[in-house]
């Protein structure tokens, strides 16, 4: 049966890395990091029997989900995934991308764009307000991109000397996932990202 609603859906020739990077986007890892046990389960939901062990169909693999949340790190796998198991896992932009195109070939679960809560829609719309009024912004907007500085940038993404590592990706990729596609933001989204990554 398992076979049977895989091949309805797509999933039976879709890599498994891929079914993971969209298991990922349904538990909520465009938007915070994700305990790769929410992933396993959603990466099963996806394609039941995938990502069982071969004696106890019951039990999800998660060695195995772990091995491709890994290679989705990588850039030969599109770099699509960052974090560890002890911190977790979050979509990149291009994993984002990639899911919110690939999410709608899964048809049994009739999915859509992962819904938000109240909580996290008021916080958008915070940081959208803040963001349109900072510097970074405003000299895009007016055509000024390359008069952005690095520590305009920063501030674009509210981030200082001691957000560092992991968490400054993180952060970044945080609020790409959420403003990538937004008609006013994108742009300088994109921009500040770029000019906070090449800070040495």
């Amino acid at each position: 049966m398992a076979k049977k609603n895989e091949k309805q859906n797509g999933t039976a020739t879709m890599a498994q890395s891929d079914i993971v990077a969209i298991a990922a986007y349904m538990a909520g890892a465009a938007k915070k990091r994700v305990d790769m046990e929410d992933i396993a389960v959603k990466a099963n939901e996806i394609a039941p029997g995938r990502f069982t062990w071969r004696k106890y169909k019951e039990q999800i693999d998660l060695e195995l989900i772990y091995k491709h949340l890994w290679d989705l790190t990588k850039p030969d796998h599109g770099s699509y995934v960052t974090g560890t198991k002890n911190e977790g896992w979050m979509l990149t932009l291009a994993g984002t991308t990639f899911a919110e195109k690939t999410v709608e070939t899964v048809e049994r679960m009739n999915l859509g764009k992962v819904r938000l809560t109240k909580a996290d829609e008021q916080r958008m719309k915070r940081d959208r307000v803040r963001m349109l009024s900072e510097p970074a912004y405003k000299k895009v907007a007016e055509g000024r991109a390359v008069e952005v500085t690095v520590p305009e940038a920063e501030r674009f993404f509210r981030l200082d000397d001691y957000v560092v590592g992991q968490a400054r990706e993180r952060k970044l990729a945080q609020t790409e996932n959420a403003f990538h596609d937004d008609p006013k933001l994108s742009l300088a989204v994109a921009n500040a990202a770029q000019l906070v990554r090449s800070k040495k």
